[in-house]
């Protein structure tokens, strides 16, 4: 098949990569997407906030006339996160109206949106064929625009979802809906036969994720519990915060780490026993489970989103019934109590799964043959 011109489009709150003390997981992998589809011989245009970089020559930044938000309101979504939301939608729409103009004025061969937000509505306007990833899950609140998208423009959008929990709300409104798991850069995440001592937490601190409930196990188990992340954008989130640093103040056996970059992760989840992942929403993809997963760390989490997807029950880790305490705490007397060599077992499958199932290699194959199918739909 022939190499193609590739167009990539992110929102504009954060540069290309990330800064070291921000986590932004889909600008990562669209960012790894980038640099691999380059590497394979495409040519790739990428639609970023300009203060974004790259260390690969083959990645063509395309000037769009404005920094990213973090650029320049670095304490904005701190401060004024409704402030920081209305910034966010005019600096996007300039982004997405830049990526149009160049698709319809240069030799693009498919034009791929990270975002569903600001581009659905302007696909009339595209000259191109084009692809739409959402990386969230949808807000109920987009209901009535959304069946208006899929009146208006039918089987023209082609979307992909990150799990199949996740493409089922999409499937409610367009037919041509996909699924491509996130892909990791495995040889990032160093691997060990040792067995840890403590057990982890990864992600903002934030109701959702469940930090309130790792705090909890780990008090009635007293099991050593590490929490990585940061707090999360609202005043809500901020109270929340507050609320977990006075829990574990008085506590031995629970320690907050604060926000870790994700070069250092890779020995932070090394050195981990499990990670524990006691969700409260659907998360479309748990990227922190892949990569404890690519470590040789269990994953114990409650089975909401793609957890159940991702996670093997009891060959990769233990999936858990949305909720049920109980059960997560006997996992983990369960883990703890296991044989050496049965953990041993444990950690060398959850290296093997994410190898075989969510590698970089994998991630950017699946898009390629989309890419491909709907540039060959677009001309029957």
């Amino acid at each position: 098949m022939n190499n193609l011109r590739i167009g990539l489009v992110v929102p504009a709150h954060n540069p290309l990569p990330s800064p070291p003390d921000k986590i932004w997981a889909p600008g990562m992998v669209v960012f790894n997407l980038a640099k691999k589809l380059s590497t394979l011989g495409h040519r790739v245009f990428l639609f970023a906030a300009d203060d974004s970089k790259s260390e690969s020559l083959k990645i063509n930044f395309i000037k769009t006339g404005i920094n990213s938000l973090y650029h320049d309101f670095p304490h904005l979504r701190d401060e004024d996160f409704p402030k920081f939301s209305e910034l966010f939608a005019i600096y996007d729409l300039a982004i997405v109206s830049k990526a149009i103009e160049f698709a319809n004025n240069n030799q693009l061969d498919i034009l791929h949106f990270h975002d569903l937000r600001r581009p659905l509505f302007l696909l009339s306007l595209i000259k191109k064929p084009t692809l739409f990833t959402y990386h969230n899950n949808l807000s109920p609140l987009y209901h009535f625009w959304l069946k208006s998208a899929a009146k208006r423009f039918g089987d023209k959008i082609y979307l992909t979802a990150l799990s199949e929990k996740h493409s089922l709300q999409f499937k409610k409104y367009f037919r041509n809906v996909q699924v491509i798991h996130n892909g990791i850069e495995i040889d990032k995440f160093k691997y060990h036969h040792r067995t840890g001592k403590n057990f982890l937490f990864v992600g903002r601190m934030i109701k959702d994720k469940g930090v309130k409930n790792a705090i909890e196990i780990a008090l009635k188990t007293g099991i050593k519990l590490d929490l990585i992340g940061h707090a999360g954008d609202t005043e809500e989130d901020k109270k929340y915060f507050q609320e977990i640093l006075k829990r574990i103040k008085k506590t031995r056996n629970i320690r907050y780490l604060g926000y870790v970059t994700h070069e250092e992760m890779s020995g932070k989840y090394a050195d981990a026993k499990a990670l524990l992942f006691p969700l409260e929403w659907d998360e479309p993809f748990g990227l922190s489970m892949v990569e404890a997963m690519a470590s040789g760390v269990p994953v114990i989490a409650y089975d909401t989103g793609s957890v159940g997807e991702l996670v093997i029950n009891n060959k990769t880790g233990f999936v858990i019934p949305k909720g049920n305490q109980l059960e997560m705490i006997k996992a983990i007397n369960l883990l703890q109590k296991m044989p050496k060599e049965n953990y041993l077992k444990m950690k060398k499958n959850c290296r093997r799964h994410v190898e075989e199932n969510y590698s970089l290699d994998k991630m950017v194959i699946e898009y390629e043959k989309v890419y491909y199918k709907i540039i060959r739909k677009m001309k029957d």
